[in-house]
């Protein structure tokens, strides 16, 4: 029986002997080794680098260029701890402007931006503020 819980995270595995005795005479024992390995569940979630990326693109770039590469780490294991990157359409310009690479963080511009769209914006992701200035 568990007095607490189970943390991969600062012990992946625990260690014991188990020994089995019977009732006649002589006593007879047998003795086991025994190893519990701790399998991860996911209860961490990804925690970003930094708070706030911020970058700075002249408006007459060229397509495909690397907006910023984000940055997130994530201590669980194995698919758990695998972290895939997904761009919020939270702004119309951010949707239309930039993708954002699922695996590599790579933030990158989709097509010509122009000052109509204003000297900087903002978008929010998991927490993340990122802000894009044009220059």
């Amino acid at each position: 029986m568990l007095t607490s819980g189970l943390d991969r995270e600062s012990t992946v595995e625990h260690r014991t002997s188990v020994t089995a005795c019977d009732g006649g005479r002589p006593r007879l024992t047998a003795r086991l080794d025994v190893v519990v390995v701790i399998t991860d569940a996911n209860d961490h979630p990804p925690v970003f680098e930094r708070s706030v990326y911020s970058a700075k693109v002249t408006e007459n770039c060229d397509v495909g260029t690397t907006v910023m590469r984000l940055s997130a780490e994530d201590r669980d294991e194995g698919d758990n701890g695998r972290i895939v990157y997904s761009l919020l359409k939270t702004t119309p310009v951010m949707s239309e402007l930039c993708i954002i690479t699922s695996v590599s963080s790579k933030l990158t511009q989709t097509k010509k931006w122009v000052s109509t769209i204003g000297p900087s914006f903002s978008y929010r992701h998991d927490g993340v503020i990122s802000i894009i200035e044009l220059l």
